[in-house]
């Protein structure tokens, strides 16, 4: 199971590293398909400006926690 979470954080970082953001991860948006946790419903995705990064939203949060936008 440990390799099924690593490859959910994987999926999560390959997004972020495309500076795009779910905006509504949670438990129902997180599928399961043939034992592998998949991210689903992006309809709230966002991509963010190339100016904008993903880890100056993190650390500018103000309650000093990761969320999404």
């Amino acid at each position: 199971m440990e390799w099924e979470r690593m490859l959910f954080i994987l999926q999560i970082w390959r997004l972020h590293e495309m500076n795009v953001i779910h905006r509504d991860l949670k438990l129902p948006n997180i599928l399961i398909s043939n034992g592998i946790l998949k991210i689903g419903d992006l309809g709230f995705a966002k991509r963010l400006d190339d100016r904008v990064s993903i880890k100056t939203i993190f650390r500018n949060n103000k309650w000093g926690k990761h969320w999404e936008l």
